[in-house]
């Protein structure tokens, strides 16, 4: 069965954006983060994080303290009975010229071809270029959250904030 899913990067997107974040204290969700998951929820998508989490590669985390912050927002959304199918993150520098940091795709793919992703019916949540160019890459539709980053050329559609990106998805998806 085709799935249609939102996919999101997670800094800047569910969580407050700080940077090169290694504190789990310093980790604050987005105020309207629960509201706009279970309105995705109710209308039938499910969810997915592909992050880029340079902060392993540049030595200045382990992969158990990101791990550790992803389970803490992992957490904190199934006490609010939201789920992720999975949370996934490529721990490598730029530098390192891997093909799962974001803007290559082989996170997304893995991500369509183990949950049967409908790609046409899917989108990608992010705040950077490299998310936008991620998502077209692959061929979701690309939304960005623009509070603190410069407007992408890419992104399908630009909201301030996560609750009115959502309430754009659903708009878009109910056209189809």
């Amino acid at each position: 069965m085709i799935e249609k899913f939102v996919l999101f990067d997670r800094d800047g997107t569910l969580i407050d954006h700080v940077h090169h974040l290694v504190n789990l204290s310093e980790v604050k969700i987005k105020s309207d983060a629960v509201s706009a998951l279970k309105l995705l929820r109710d209308f039938g998508f499910k969810f997915g994080v592909i992050t880029n989490q340079s902060v392993i590669g540049r030595g200045l985390a382990s992969v158990t303290q990101v791990e550790e912050i992803n389970s803490y927002i992992m957490e904190y959304f199934m006490i609010n009975d939201l789920n992720f199918a999975f949370f996934w993150m490529c721990p490598h520098i730029p530098e390192d010229s891997c093909s799962c940091r974001k803007p290559n795709i082989d996170l997304g793919k893995k991500a369509i071809n183990q949950y049967a992703i409908s790609i046409e019916n899917s989108y990608f949540v992010g705040d950077q270029e490299t998310d936008m160019q991620f998502s077209e890459n692959l061929g979701l539709i690309p939304v960005q959250i623009n509070e603190i980053s410069n407007k992408s050329k890419i992104a399908v559609h630009c909201a301030n904030n996560l609750l009115s990106a959502v309430a754009w998805i659903i708009n878009d998806n109910k056209r189809k």
